[in-house]
Parts: C-alpha cells; structure tokens; sequence
C-alpha cells in the first residue's frame, strides 16, 4: 500500500475570513461544479461564454484573473449570468 494521498487540492479558491462559511451543501457542490467547469476548459483553451449561478460569478472571475484573463458577468435571467472571458 501506497503513502501517496488519494486526492489532493487541484486549485484553492482564493477565499480568506470565512466566505463560505454557512453555504449550503447544495451551494457549495454547485460552486463546485461551475469552478471545475470553468477552469478546466479555460486550462484547455475553451474560453466560454459560461452560464453560471450569479452568487458563484465574482469567485469565478478570480479564478480568470488568476490565469491572466478578464471576465466580464453578464446578466442572463433570473439568477444567471453569462461569465464572458477576453483573452488577451
């Protein structure tokens, strides 16, 4: 048997004095969810448009900032946004 972890931190989220502190489980798995999406395909070229939950929008746009792009939230109905990234 292996000492090498099972898992580790793939990306933290940028987040210091308790941001998520009182998220909901099913908030927190969404946040989830959109940030895998978001920057993988970033990682990989794809640079959206991606339709995300509003209250994920601005820890995502960290998430561009930190690998250099911009990313604009765009209103896009009730509780959406269009997370539009310029690529320099």
């Amino acid at each position: 048997m292996s000492d090498t972890p099972l898992y580790s931190l793939v990306e933290p989220f940028g987040i210091d004095g308790g941001a998520l502190v009182g998220l909901s489980p099913e908030r927190a798995f969404t946040l989830g969810v959109e940030w895998a999406l978001v920057t993988r395909s970033l990682d990989s070229g794809d640079g959206g448009p991606f339709v995300v939950h509003k209250e994920n929008a601005d820890l995502l746009r960290s998430a561009c900032q930190r690998r250099g792009l911009i990313a604009h939230a765009i209103p896009s109905g009730q509780g959406w946004v269009a997370l539009v990234v310029d690529r320099c």
